[in-house]
């Protein structure tokens, strides 16, 4: 008996440390530039625990109810303004549509291609995420 239960245990343990189905995610979604669109509020609420930029990936943490945020869906959205400083900088915000109905709170990541956030004639930009309070800086 203390042999099953002592393998019950371990199946237990070694469940809980499956990696993320997300984490592996490619960079290949764009950045939208719709000022239409940035005006618009998000379908559903969330909330952002991490923003990073690698290379030219922008890696947004989303929190929110749901079922394992399997058929979430977030889209990257600019106004398109630059504002005039140095180094530039440009307005995000992340639109965030979650059909699960299930009370649970998972964490997801959405990875976005940042090129389109680029501004000729610098090599940096600084954006601003709605919704994150650091700054992030985008160096090309």
């Amino acid at each position: 008996m203390k042999k099953i239960i002592f393998f019950l245990l371990l199946l237990v343990l070694f469940s809980c440390h499956r990696r993320n189905q997300f984490d592996n995610d490619t960079c290949k979604k764009k950045v939208l530039i719709d000022e239409k669109m940035f005006g618009q509020n998000s379908p559903d609420v969330f909330n952002i625990t991490n923003g990073e930029i690698q290379g030219d990936c922008l890696i947004v943490s989303i929190r929110a109810s749901g079922c394992s945020g399997t058929n979430w869906l977030a889209d990257a959205v600019s106004d398109g303004s630059i504002a005039k400083s140095l180094p530039p900088q440009r307005q995000l915000r992340i639109l965030f549509t979650n059909p699960e109905l299930c009370e649970a709170l998972p964490t997801r990541k959405f990875r976005f291609n940042l090129r389109s956030m680029q501004v000729s004639g610098t090599n940096s930009v600084l954006l601003n995420l709605q919704g994150w309070e650091e700054t992030l800086v985008y160096k090309y």
